[in-house]
Formats: C-alpha cells, structure tokens, sequence
C-alpha cells in the first residue's frame, strides 16, 4: 500500500519553524492552523492565530491530535464576520425646518440694501454696439494639438526585408545647397552615369538585370566551393 506519510490533516495545529529572528527574545515558531496545500508554491498554508492571517511555509511541525477550532462556542468571535447591509433612502438628511416666520424683516431689508442700490447704479448705463472696444470682448484661445515627442522605430521583422526609406526630418538637405555646375563637362558626365545606376530593391528588380544574374550566380559558386 502506498505511504500516507506526507499527506496531512486540515484544521490541525502546527507550527511554522521558519522565523526570522531578530534578537535571542523573538519567538521560536508560529502557532497556526493548517488550511490547505498551496497550488502555486512549495508549502502549506497556514493560519497565523495571533496575527489572523494567512502565509505560506515549508518548514512546519505538526500536531495531527490537536484542533484548535474544534470547541469554538457561538459566543466566540467569528473568523469572517458578515457585513450588515444597511439600506440608504433617497430622501435628503438634513431638513430645513426653520420656519418662515422667526426670520427677521429688517435683517434682510439691510442686507438687500447694498444689492438693491448696486442694480439702480447700473441699470441706466446702457452701452451701444459701438462703444464696446475689442479689449472688452473676451478672448477665445486656441487650443493647440498635442503631439506625440515619442521617436517612432520601424518593426524589428523590417530588417530582413529591403523597405522604403522614411522620410528624413532634415529641415537642410545637402541636395538643396550642392551642385554640379561648376564641374568639368566630363566629370560631370561620369557623375550622371553613376547616378543612373540605381541598385534593385527587391528579387524581381535584381532578376531583370543580367549583370546582377551573372553576381548571383558568383556567389553562390563561391558558397558551393567553400561548402558553406
């Protein structure tokens, strides 16, 4: 039959021998219960019952006869207790129930005074179309765009492939200042030569042209002879 050895009772007490000591006063182990075995970790879970918390170790004694949760009372305190729900009405809390009457009269009449007065002062200023100056008129600002400052990378799988260039941010390019007039004729010549010469950029450019057919075919004799 197979050995039950390692397998070991939940509920039952244990204690976790793997303390960090701090000085020679600092405990020697931890008192706790045995929940479960961890899925993810090597270890069990226990139940810490000073702290009431949960942690996970490896290095546990354990008391199989001893269950510390199994004379717990109704009077004693819950592990998880149960949150009341409490109902919350729609109605306001606090209900103006001054009434109207124990305001005093002359209290308001004095503060609606200054309002009053300050209506009656500029109630007659009327300003026509014509007298309103631009500064007056409130400003609109224009809100800008935001732009991206992030530098943008081509994908890492492009390097293996012959792609279009991205266009340069170059405010100056040479080609804008640097001519050609002031060459010689021929020199001038041979540079327009080898600026006819463009270099393909794909398999089916390269195949079009015999002088690239005949590279091609040099270097892959030369692989074959070296047998790479």
């Amino acid at each position: 039959s197979p050995s039950l050895q390692h397998l070991k009772v939940f509920g039952s007490l244990c204690y976790a021998t793997n303390v960090k000591k701090c000085n020679k006063f600092s405990p020697r182990a931890i008192p706790s219960v045995h929940m479960r075995y961890s899925s993810s970790q090597t270890g069990y879970i226990l139940y810490d019952l000073h702290s009431k918390v949960f942690f996970v170790s490896k290095h546990v004694v354990f008391k199989k006869e001893v269950f510390p949760f199994k004379h717990m009372t109704s009077d004693s305190s819950i592990l998880f207790p149960m949150l009341k729900f409490v109902e919350t009405s729609s109605q306001p809390l606090h209900q103006d129930t001054t009434p109207t009457s124990a305001i005093n009269s002359p209290t308001l009449a004095s503060v609606e005074d200054p309002i009053f007065n300050y209506s009656e002062d500029h109630s007659t200023t009327d300003l026509s179309p014509s007298q309103v100056s631009p500064s007056t008129l409130p400003s609109t600002s224009v809100v800008e765009l935001r732009k991206t400052s992030r530098t943008t990378k081509p994908h890492v799988w492009l390097k293996y492939f012959v792609v279009q260039p991205q266009k340069g941010a170059c405010q100056y390019p040479i080609a804008n200042y640097v001519g050609y007039n002031n060459l010689f004729p021929t020199y001038q010549a041979s540079i327009a030569a080898y600026s006819a010469i463009l270099e393909p950029r794909s398999f089916s450019e390269t195949s079009r042209y015999p002088k690239w057919i005949d590279e091609m075919q040099t270097e892959i004799a030369a692989l074959e002879e070296n047998n790479t």
